[in-house]
């Protein structure tokens, strides 16, 4: 048998067996006969004439005389001395097609011509093709990427498949991230040429173990491959390269088609996740200045990742989209962060005009003076602008009044250390025999962190936003009237300790017969099935009258809200003063006292007076002085002494020198 040709025998099944493998129980000479499940064995021929439709008479489908079956040639008319069949030519071409894993057999086991006579001849044609199929086909990835499928790959290998297409292909060959999937070898490319390239190639080599090699083309998305730290090198060395320090500008354009990268055999697409993060990071290290950017003809899809880059390089104005696949101009909002001024963002195509086109593009970035391109008229805008920073937060006022001041002192003191308590109950005389309670509770509106859930707080919330209560009626049944059902409610709320440093409170009215403030501050709640119990911001407006020679609350507003992060950081800090555990005395409105008095030692007050010493600056023994004259109470002893430096009332010599 010559080199340029081989024995081949074709089983039932559409395999493939070579010469030797062959046997002789399949019909010889100048016939074929079919049965449904295929090739009809000599055993069997004897039954022909019943027919395989079960009629009585063969019905065969010759090239000649039907009941002899095909009198054409047969399988073997062309056998050589060993009595394998040689195929070469016209022939060798007819066995590759009907063995092309584009067609299918029919139902008596032959293979559909029909079929195999669409089969897609460039990669333009494939989506299309798996389309009518009926197979799924990704169509919203990159069509610049391709992946290439070799059957039985893993039999010929790696080397023997690159020096193959080294030497068969007319254009520039470089696989990413060439494997193996079981049998069948899996690799992709970049280039569009070199995919038809590759298609065409497919069942036109013959390979040593006599087998046509098969190659199968379909666009994919972007292969993942890992980036060490020396592709991460080359990397920074190309971006160097790519920079410009006069106008800060870095070019990033079709990144994956660098020369420096491709000579290095780096396919370095930006439209990967794992790139862009590597790209961002080395900015952030190197260049944070950085100004103008274009990353335009990446095949950029969505602007996910580039988002982190407003963080990292806050001062670009100037941003190329351009030749990318974003598929709208909302896009934009993920790089809000960014005051742009210049945009090429070609995009106008989605719009009925170019006035809507700019509006849209306007309402991301107010100061975009150039699109596309093209100057747009500079927006209409005030040249006063609203400032982005809210004001520090102030201490407490108390309206200069020192009689207010040491009133609500005591009054807070006592009110939260009873509330820290497991039993509320000693609150019942703080509140008017027809005192009104309300509850209100919100997550906060800072975006970008997660908040504990607010689930305690909902059956009985009174925020007509998060509510959605709408009428009269529903709103005050969440009211609560008298102190009974006030203290009722207050025991249904989790338990809590609040951080007496955080409180601020404001006085907003003072008169003999009234007494309105505010008391604001931090708690976290005892109650939590987490590690760490969810820290709370609070507000709470009180409404007093007097009663006997105290006060009691007439009107107790409590509003809830998740604490901040900076809020959180700056809580708790110091350690709080611990509630007194014992039973709380039943006390009379006219006292106003929650709770049995705390004998301090004499270690207690010494230490109690080194922290007013390094808290005031002032001197020892006025600091001794101080927390006597207001009963050891530090809170109250610091709120009369900040009170006093304000009006300048406290010597300079009480203070260290």
């Amino acid at each position: 048998m010559s080199s340029d040709t081989f024995g081949v025998t074709l089983g039932r099944d559409g395999s493939r067996r070579f010469a030797s493998e062959h046997n002789d129980r399949w019909v010889r000479g100048g016939g074929r006969s079919f049965e449904r499940g295929g090739w009809r064995s000599r055993n069997n021929f004897g039954k022909f004439n019943k027919g395989f439709y079960g009629r009585g008479k063969a019905r065969g489908r010759g090239r000649g005389n039907f009941r002899g079956g095909f009198q054409g040639p047969g399988p073997r008319s062309n056998q050589d001395e060993d009595g394998d069949t040689s195929m070469d030519g016209k022939e060798q071409q007819g066995a590759q097609n009907r063995f092309s894993p584009y067609t299918r057999p029919n139902r008596r086991g032959r293979m559909d011509r029909r079929f195999d006579q669409n089969r897609p001849s460039s990669s333009d044609e494939r989506i299309g093709f798996f389309q009518r199929l009926g197979l799924p086909v990704n169509t919203d990835t990159d069509s610049t990427w391709f992946r290439i499928m070799i059957p039985y790959g893993k039999k010929t290998g790696k080397a023997c498949l690159s020096k193959i297409f080294q030497s068969c292909l007319d254009v520039p060959f470089s696989p990413v991230d060439f494997h193996f999937e079981q049998m069948k070898a899996v690799f992709y490319v970049h280039d569009k040429k070199c995919a038809d390239a590759l298609n065409a190639l497919s069942r036109k080599i013959t390979l040593p173990n006599g087998y046509k090699l098969v190659i199968i083309v379909v666009p994919s998305s972007p292969p993942y491959v890992p980036i060490t730290d020396e592709d991460i090198g080359k990397l920074k060395v190309c971006m160097s390269k790519r920079y410009d320090p006069a106008s800060k500008t870095l070019n990033l354009s079709n990144l994956n088609k660098d020369t420096d990268l491709q000579a290095q055999s780096l396919n370095l697409a930006l439209n990967s996740p794992e790139v862009m993060s590597s790209v961002i990071k080395i900015i952030g290290d190197n260049i944070p200045e950085l100004v103008a950017l274009d990353v335009s003809d990446n095949n950029l899809t969505s602007l996910d990742h580039l988002a982190a880059l407003t963080e990292k390089a806050p001062s670009v104005t100037k941003l190329n989209l351009g030749k990318n696949k974003l598929k709208n101009v909302d896009e934009l909002e993920k790089i809000k962060g960014w005051t742009l001024e210049l945009l090429i963002l070609e995009l106008s195509d989605r719009f009925k005009d170019q006035l809507s086109y700019i509006s849209a593009v306007r309402q991301k970035f107010p100061k975009i003076l150039n699109l596309d391109g093209h100057d747009i008229p500079p927006p209409i805008t005030f040249d006063i602008e609203s400032p982005t920073e809210l004001p520090q937060i102030k201490g407490s006022f108390f309206a200069g009044n020192t009689e207010v001041l040491a009133l609500l002192v005591k009054f807070v003191k006592d009110y939260f250390t009873v509330y820290d308590m497991d039993d509320r109950q000693g609150l019942l005389n703080a509140y008017h025999e027809q005192a009104m309670f309300s509850l209100s509770a919100c997550y906060n509106g800072i975006t970008g962190i997660r908040q504990p859930s607010l689930k305690m707080y909902t059956e009985d919330n009174r925020n007509l936003i998060q509510s959605n209560i709408k009428e009269p009626s529903h709103r005050n049944k969440l009211l609560k009237y008298g102190r009974l059902l006030i203290i009722s409610q207050l025991f249904q709320l989790p338990r809590t300790t609040h951080d007496p440093n955080s409180f601020i409170v404001d006085v907003s009215y003072v008169s003999p017969s009234l007494l309105s403030f505010t008391v604001c501050g931090v708690f976290k709640e005892a109650e939590s099935r987490g590690h760490r119990p969810p820290i709370r911001w609070f507000s709470r407006s009180f409404l007093t009258v007097p009663y006997g020679e105290g006060m009691v609350i007439t009107n107790d507003m409590l509003t809830i809200v998740n604490a901040s992060p900076e809020q959180v950081q700056k809580s708790f800090k110091h350690p709080a003063p611990t509630p007194n555990s014992s039973p709380v005395q039943e006390a009379s409105p006219a006292t106003n006292s929650f709770e049995t008095q705390t004998v301090l030692s004499q270690e207690q007050k010494q230490k109690m007076i080194l922290s007013f010493v390094n808290d005031s600056g002032m001197n020892a023994e006025c600091s001794a002085r101080c927390l006597e004259e207001h009963d050891w109470n530090y809170e109250k002893a610091g709120l009369v002494f900040l009170e006093l430096k304000k009006q300048n009332k406290i010597p300079p010599e009480a203070f260290l020198k």
